[in-house]
This record gives C-alpha cells, structure tokens and sequence, in this order.
C-alpha cells in the first residue's frame, strides 16, 4: 500500500542540504581540504551537515512508519528501520571518535 511521507518539506529541506554536502565534499577535496583520514576524509563542517541531514531523513522515514494504517510490517521495513539506526552510529563513530586517538587506534 501506497503512503506518503508525513513531511515533504523536511524532505525537500533534507534534499538541499544534502545537494550543499556533495557540492562541498567536491570543492573540498579537490582544494585539498580534508581531515586526512581513511573514510573520514571531510571536513569537519561537512560531517556536522551530514549528521543533521542523516537526523532530518530519520525523523522523516520513522514518522512515516509510525503513521501507518496497518500494525503488521514486512521484514524489509524492520531492516530499513535497523540500516537507518546503524548507519548515524557507524558514521558519528567514524568520523567524531578519530578526533580522541591517534596514531594506530586511528586507523583501527
């Protein structure tokens, strides 16, 4: 069954600044301006952006499932939910933790 997100203008709102992201990301790294980090290359006023974009499209994804009409949910819906969840916990551990080590434990 067909449903509409609960908020198109936080979707449009998290298309922007996610277009800002890339376009910065592009200029960024071709200018050399990095945190030379292995997957953590941007800048740090990117990852912010990123963070607040990945917020924006949860809070938009989980609004909408928990409008929905029907109390039973496809398996698939359970590990959108789950990608969702992991993928803020692996990027804010990956790009804000390397800034507390050095050496090894950052690239561990």
């Amino acid at each position: 069954m067909r449903r509409e997100a609960v908020s198109e203008k936080l979707g449009v709102a998290t298309a922007a600044i996610w277009n800002v992201i890339v376009l910065g990301a592009v200029v960024s790294l071709l200018a050399g301006w990095n945190q030379g980090f292995e997957y953590a290359e941007l800048p740090l006023p990117l990852d912010v952006l990123v963070v607040v974009a990945w917020i924006m499209f949860g809070i938009n994804i989980f609004a909408t499932i928990a409008k929905r009409k029907y109390e039973q949910m496809y398996v698939s819906i359970w590990y959108f939910m789950g990608c969702i969840l992991w993928t803020a916990f692996v990027y804010l551990v990956g790009n804000f933790a390397v800034e507390f080590t050095t050496g090894v434990n950052q690239a561990t």
